[in-house]
């Protein structure tokens, strides 16, 4: 599938892949949202449509290997963005037991396969049945890549009457920052 998500910012790096992008800008251009997980009614796209009352919901149990970010190209090394900020904005159930990442890390690729991590951060922990800020996280070296994904790798949250062991995320950004 092919978005055109809006509120998220990239650094003009591709030529055609970014038609018409100048600066900073609400628009990924072409891509699609990756994800670790299951789909329906939590897509992937949830993270990237500007609307914190929906999430992307990681694969039960959520691990340190769950992700959610964007590919800019169907063809790695074809469309690159340059990532300078990073934001997240994540949920929890406290009744269903679902969990926030209170550390994690943004990883690039140029194919998909081979990930680097390039800043390790730490979002607030968010109490009870609600939607946490939106927080941007500088990243202190920018980086150019066909894609980007947060992974959370330590986690807050459980219990509950229904737990069932998932990481929510409201809202993704990967941000120029000008």
């Amino acid at each position: 599938m092919i978005l055109m998500p809006q509120h998220v910012s990239i650094g003009l790096a591709g030529g055609s892949c970014f038609a018409a992008v100048i600066g900073d800008v609400t628009n990924l251009g072409i891509g699609a949202a990756i994800k670790s997980g299951f789909g329906s009614p939590h897509v992937a796209e949830n993270a990237f449509d500007d609307n914190a009352a929906t999430v992307w919901q990681s694969e039960t149990p959520k691990s340190t290997a769950s992700f959610i970010g964007w590919n800019w190209s169907a063809a790695p090394d074809t469309c690159r963005a340059i990532v300078r900020r990073v934001g997240l904005q994540q949920f929890k159930n406290a009744t269903n037991g679902t969990y926030v990442a209170t550390t994690a890390v943004l990883e690039v690729s140029d194919n998909l396969t081979d990930w680097t991590i390039v800043h390790t951060f730490n979002p607030v922990d968010v109490a009870g049945d609600t939607t946490g800020p939106l927080e941007s996280f500088d990243v202190p070296t920018p980086v150019l890549a066909a894609a980007a994904r947060i992974r959370g790798t330590v986690f807050s949250g459980g219990g509950g009457s229904l737990p069932i062991n998932v990481w929510n995320v409201a809202e993704v950004q990967f941000i120029e920052n000008t």
